[in-house]
């Protein structure tokens, strides 16, 4: 997502002041105490009734993204790939997968090592580039950090699906257009690996979306390998390095992973998942689920939102995002997006699947590595005030080129097949209708 300079670790939300050194421990204390009043305030019931951590202080993720396996293929410069591997049809090979980085450069692909011409020095055998949550840098100029305003904790919670809360939950950040509020996109959650016997941290995997309680629409490439039981959800989260927030995170394991049965691995189409969690989410003011669109519904030219915890730039200065990133992007028809990305190193061959939705192509503003899975949302057509997801980030070439739009699997060409897995678990669609 878009950089924008500092990013913002809000400690003690609650009683509005930047921590000074000798006082951080205290407050992240008074953080949790008020996040525990919080809870009795909103849902009138204890965070230990809801599924959540009340008094401990769960330590921040780890951000860094998981190392992508290249057995199989080696990192070279596009035009060092067989034109069999690389100049297809449907992108094979040559498409930037929004997961961990395989290849470091903008014009490298991982190309089967049976296809490469003229055999470079090796650099399979590099380590990828591997980023955390970015710590900012002292600069000369110091852009002012974002100034909490306070709210009325008692916030109601809305029945249905889809409502964004544009002015955040129990506190407002200002001086930052492009960071969300805090329970901004109550249905976005992150999809993290189950912490290391003797640690605490859990490894983050990529971004999601809650369709139903018991339910998360994911990426396929995201999760292909994984088993369930390696998985947990966090909902509710906005700050990932941050160990107290306004109301506490939910975090569920997962009892199925279902990936589509047409997932293509090379190319990405049908990049749909659904993970099955073994208890529900409590619905709270920072956890609901967003509206699924109708069969085949279309959005073009629609100005729509992608969120995401994902590295700001393709390049290796990108950093990936503590506080959750938002980003305005407009959705490009299915024609003009395929001619725009044949004149990217995929070549005028390239056939964009009609399982995919485009939106982007304005310089500086894209979706980008480790958003893989996070959703991209637009305001239904029925109620402004309500959003329904487009599509599941994919895969781009890049990130944030000009006239290069970024490539979501379209949610309404997999509406039906969405619909069929939770009938297979007795799970009720009514959670994402508008």
């Amino acid at each position: 997502m878009q950089y924008l300079g500092w990013l913002v670790t809000v400690l003690g939300l609650l009683d509005l002041g930047v921590a000074t050194p000798n006082g951080r421990r205290e407050k992240r204390q008074n953080g949790v105490n008020s996040a525990v009043e919080n809870c009795r305030k909103i849902f009138n019931a204890p965070c230990d009734s809801l599924n959540i951590l009340s008094t401990s202080t769960p330590p921040p993720l780890n951000t860094a993204l998981p190392k992508v396996q290249v057995s199989d293929c080696q990192c070279v410069l596009y035009n060092l790939c067989s034109s069999e591997s690389v100049s297809n049809s449907d992108g094979s090979f040559v498409i930037d997968k929004r997961l961990g980085e395989t290849c470091s450069g903008t014009l490298d692909v991982c190309c089967p090592k049976s296809s490469i011409l003229n055999r470079p020095i090796d650099r399979a055998t590099q380590a990828p580039t591997m980023v955390t949550m970015p710590t900012p840098s002292p600069t000369a100029t110091q852009k002012p950090l974002p100034t909490p305003v306070p709210q009325q904790p008692n916030v109601p919670v809305r029945s249905g699906c889809g409502y964004r809360n544009p002015q955040g939950v129990t506190v407002r950040i200002t001086g930052s257009d492009n960071e969300a509020q805090f329970a901004e996109f109550p249905w976005m959650v992150a999809v993290l690996t189950k912490p290391p016997p003797g640690t605490e941290q859990s490894g983050y995997i990529c971004g999601g979306s809650l369709i139903h309680p018991r339910a998360v629409l994911t990426a396929a490439h995201t999760i292909e390998g994984k088993s369930a039981e390696e998985l947990v959800v966090r909902a509710g989260d906005w700050d990932s390095l941050s160990r107290t927030e306004p109301i506490p995170h939910q975090q569920l394991e997962v009892e199925a992973v279902i990936l589509h049965e047409n997932f293509n691995t090379d190319n990405l189409h049908n990049d749909f998942a659904v993970l099955i969690l073994k208890t529900p989410f409590v619905i709270t003011p920072s956890v609901n689920t967003v509206c699924l669109p109708r069969e085949n519904d279309v959005f073009d030219a629609v100005r729509c939102t992608a969120t995401g915890w994902g590295k700001n730039t393709f390049e290796a200065v990108g950093r990936f995002q503590a506080v959750l990133k938002k980003i305005e992007l407009p959705v490009v028809p299915h024609t003009p997006c395929q001619t725009n990305l044949r004149r990217t190193r995929l070549g005028n061959a390239f056939i964009l699947d009609q399982s995919f939705i485009c939106a982007g192509g304005e310089a500086g503003q894209d979706t980008c590595t480790g958003d893989g899975g996070s959703p991209l949302v637009c305001p239904s057509k029925n109620a402004q005030d309500r959003y329904v997801q487009a599509g599941i980030v994919a895969w781009g070439i890049g990130c944030g080129a000009d006239r290069t739009p970024g490539v979501y699997a379209s949610v309404s060409k997999a509406r039906r097949w969405i619909d069929g897995k939770m009938a297979q678990y007795n799970l009720d669609t009514s959670s994402y209708l508008a």
